[in-house]
């Protein structure tokens, strides 16, 4: 986590620069408006974390390896996709932090892929929001358009891995 650390560090100094030369004092109210926006989200990404830590313990290694392991084959992708599209509500802290701990507990790559695709096309807890601004015809045609898509990248990630492996 380091060197992702120091990018985003130099990067927020040389933004913080820029904006500084401006001249107008709004470096100041990013500064505090963005530390607002982490003492937020610092409770929510700890949990997180420590919730994906607790799901390696909790969902033993041989249901994982055998219903979402790098070997479950068509029958993990799309559990992996099940699992996207019911995973409740969380933004990316949540939903990072469990396919982290689902790929320290032995779940393939490429299930975990198929798991974060469907959550960003076909999670259920936006479909009402979808529906209400979209209409239904709209939003089951999308649906059913990208029902394939969260295995089949899935599918693709594990192809990509494997060769990646032998080069």
């Amino acid at each position: 986590m380091l060197i992702p650390t120091i990018v985003v560090a130099i990067l927020t100094l040389v933004l913080a620069w820029v904006v500084y030369q401006r001249g107008e004092g709004e470096h100041l109210v990013a500064i505090k408006e963005g530390s607002l926006q982490v003492v937020k989200i610092f409770p929510i990404l700890a949990f997180a974390i420590i919730m994906a830590e607790l799901m390696k313990v909790l969902l033993p290694q041989e249901i994982i390896m055998s219903w979402l392991g790098p070997a479950s084959g068509f029958k993990g992708l799309w559990i992996g996709t099940a699992i996207g599209v019911i995973m409740p509500p969380g933004g990316v802290v949540v939903l990072y932090g469990i396919v982290g701990g689902m790929l320290k507990a032995g779940a393939g790559m490429g299930v975990m892929v198929a798991l974060i695709t469907s959550y960003n096309l076909m999670a259920l807890h936006r479909l009402p929001f979808e529906i209400s601004f979209l209409g239904w015809k709209f939003t089951l045609l999308r649906f059913a358009a990208v029902l394939c898509l969260a295995p089949l990248a899935g599918l693709l990630a594990g192809i990509i891995k494997r060769i990646a492996e032998k080069a």
